[in-house]
């Protein structure tokens, strides 16, 4: 979606979450993410300071996964300033908020990230045969899940597995399982997405394929360059 299109499309449900929370005589608001940040500011002054709401505001990345602008990090500073309670996910998130200007830490609230129930979804699941006949020859699996982008250090990954085939993988395989990002993509080496005893399943997952494949894996790796946590 362009920019525009995102706008357009986030404001009417802004203006009816107002009205439902005046409706419904809603005293606090969790927010989750700052999808539009400048516009996320404005909702958040809005019924902070017009309708007495109480903010409680879980801080996913107090370190930004990606370089942001000077703008971006202002607006996200104040959105922790207006919230009443910030919820961060590890102590190291905590001591992160802490040396924030501007912030009382004493609002903090560590809270662990939810962790995904596996076994669920995949009773009665039949997995799709290339990925049953990869997982099924060799002897350890690992496992790279999520969405390829630069701070996910996934061409870090691919580079390390491209130089350990040189000597020898014999038993060893890596899944790579989300959607690369595409000009993330292009900024990598073609010969590194050819390694023997590699699958790369370069889409978005259904839930019963992330648990299959979690499952079926022995070691997940997070090669990320920046992160606060991993859900």
């Amino acid at each position: 979606k362009s920019k525009a299109i995102k706008v357009f499309s986030y404001l009417p449900s802004i203006v009816k979450i107002i009205i439902d929370i005046y409706n419904k005589k809603i005293k606090i608001v969790h927010i989750q993410w700052a999808k539009l940040p400048i516009i996320d500011l404005l909702f958040i002054f809005f019924i902070k300071f017009f309708l007495s709401i109480k903010i409680v505001y879980t801080e996913h990345n107090p370190v930004e996964h990606e370089k942001a602008s000077i703008a971006h990090k202002y607006i996200n500073k104040y959105i922790n300033i207006l919230s009443n309670n910030l919820v961060v996910h590890t102590k190291s998130s905590y001591e992160n908020m802490k040396n924030m200007s501007g912030i009382d830490f004493r609002k903090v609230i560590i809270q662990p990230h939810g962790l995904m129930k596996l076994g669920v979804l995949t009773k009665n699941y039949n997995p799709r045969s290339e990925i049953l006949e990869f997982l099924n020859r060799n002897i350890i699996n690992f496992l790279f899940l999520g969405i390829g982008n630069h701070y996910k250090g996934l061409d870090i990954l691919l580079e390390a597995w491209s130089s350990a085939s040189k000597f020898n993988t014999s038993g060893c395989g890596l899944i790579v399982a989300g959607k690369i990002n595409k000009e993330f993509k292009a900024s990598i080496k073609d010969d590194y997405f050819r390694t023997p005893n590699q699958l790369i399943i370069d889409e978005i997952l259904s839930d019963e394929e992330i648990e299959y494949i979690i499952n079926a894996s022995d070691i997940v790796i997070l090669p990320h360059r920046f992160i606060s946590q991993s859900g």
